[in-house]
């Protein structure tokens, strides 16, 4: 029976996270809210327990999961189908012969035939109903190794740039409490391992560039707008250009005097300087064009095709153009 697994992030629902090199490190949560999910699962929960191994711990905070078997987006992306028990064992097949390396590229042809294969050795271990043989085959298991490597590469560039950006958490972007590996939620005791990487972050209650594009006027929204070129610009001087800066990726702090402070709280798809000198580098954040992908999908709203009518928007951007230059 090609079977769904009951889903595993639901309202107060408890998740336990364990540091992978250290037994001292656990925390206890309880899941409060559920974001719709794009590439990875984003819950709010709160934290009920904690080793004394952290101090100051939070009440409530972000746990970000990269889950390959409910990455909507990606699964979409590759037509991989819903996730499904058999497809995981199959998959599963692929790890244990050291298989699932090859599919970490789209370039699936070499791999096809020894999928096969272990199509039919897989018939010998299960019964003949659940093992009901895939409409894809041996490149439906592939899917899954191709996700397994993306959705860990989103994770890593993730909490390698939060690593990179230390200098502003708590400010311009949230406070990065800690970056695991953690076994997958709900994964059945006859599967050795499903890794996921996990992000605990910093919960910032805040509307998001997007929604208050929809109501402010434009002279309030272009100092937000301002403020958020600013910590574009020192993102990228700290190593890290954000090659998916959308408006609703910025939320806004609400300090005490009601000013508003923009937040960048999404990572997944970061590039990190590596050999780049500094130079090159900005040239790259520039290029990018960041400033415009956060105004272009602001202009998408009905509210602000009236807020910003064409030649109001285009004027806007302009104004804002000579910004690009890092200095």
């Amino acid at each position: 029976m090609d079977s769904v697994p009951e889903y595993p992030y639901r309202i107060d629902q408890t998740l336990r996270l364990q540091l992978e090199s250290s037994s001292l490190w656990y925390a206890n949560v309880t899941i409060k809210r559920v974001w719709p999910i794009t590439v990875a699962v984003v819950l709010l929960v709160t934290i009920n327990d904690v080793s004394n191994a952290f101090t100051n711990f939070p009440e409530q905070a972000i746990l970000k999961i990269y889950d390959r078997r409910y990455s909507h987006n990606y699964r979409d992306y590759q037509k991989a189908g819903n996730y499904t028990l058999v497809l995981e064992r199959h998959y599963q097949s692929l790890v244990a012969k050291g298989w699932d390396a090859a599919f970490s590229t789209s370039n699936l042809d070499e791999g096809e035939d020894e999928g096969e294969d272990e199509d039919e050795d897989q018939d010998e271990a299960d019964d003949e109903e659940e093992v009901d043989p895939l409409s894809e085959g041996a490149q439906a298991w592939a899917d899954e190794a191709i996700l397994q490597h993306a959705v860990l590469n989103d994770w890593s560039k993730e909490h390698t740039a939060y690593d990179r950006l230390r200098s502003i958490q708590g400010k311009e972007i949230p406070i990065m409490y800690a970056a695991m590996m953690i076994d997958a939620p709900g994964k059945p005791s006859d599967i050795v391992s499903l890794p996921c990487g996990a992000l605990l972050l910093e919960y910032i209650d805040g509307q998001s560039l997007e929604d208050v594009a929809r109501h402010l006027p434009p002279t309030e929204f272009h100092k937000i707008y301002q403020a958020t070129l600013s910590i574009l610009h020192k993102i990228a001087r700290l190593g890290v250009i954000n090659r998916d800066s959308v408006a609703r990726d910025w939320l806004l702090r609400e300090h005490a005097d009601s000013k508003l402070q923009p937040v960048q709280i999404d990572f997944g798809h970061a590039r990190i300087q590596e050999n780049e000198n500094m130079q090159e580098w900005l040239n790259m954040a520039c290029g990018s064009n960041q400033e415009g992908r956060i105004l272009f999908t602001i202009k998408k709203l009905p509210a602000c095709r009236y807020l910003f009518p064409s030649h109001d928007f285009y004027r806007f951007y302009q104004v804002s153009l000579p910004q690009r230059r890092i200095k």
